[in-house]
């Protein structure tokens, strides 16, 4: 998928938080990570307690594992990264026009 797809994708999902202006997003690879529903629940346990000791406000994330929760553990999980200086939107499908959540990390604000 595209930069411009995947943030089209985010904004009619009507996320109730601002991913900043799409000039300044940054696709971190065109190429999917891929995980299974299961591995993907596991790795983001870990991964959620260290943004949130680092400050970040994770949003979505209780969203995206009752999702991924109904799949079967096998099912297979694309995900994409879009970054900017401000926040992460991780964005995960099932398959390529099927959406399973969005996660938004947003940095603590400057001192």
């Amino acid at each position: 998928m595209t930069k411009d797809e995947l943030i089209d994708i985010v904004l009619s999902a009507n996320v109730a938080v601002d991913i900043g202006d799409r000039t300044n997003l940054r696709l971190v690879s065109e190429k999917p990570g891929i995980y299974s529903a299961f591995g993907l629940i596991k790795e983001l346990q870990i991964r959620i307690v260290s943004a949130k000791n680092a400050g970040i406000d994770v949003i979505g994330i209780e969203e995206l594992f009752d999702a991924l929760g109904r799949l079967e553990p096998d099912t297979l999980i694309h995900s994409y990264s879009l970054k900017s200086d401000t926040s992460t939107t991780l964005l995960y499908f099932r398959n390529v026009s099927s959406l399973v959540g969005i996660v938004i990390l947003k940095k603590p604000a400057a001192a």
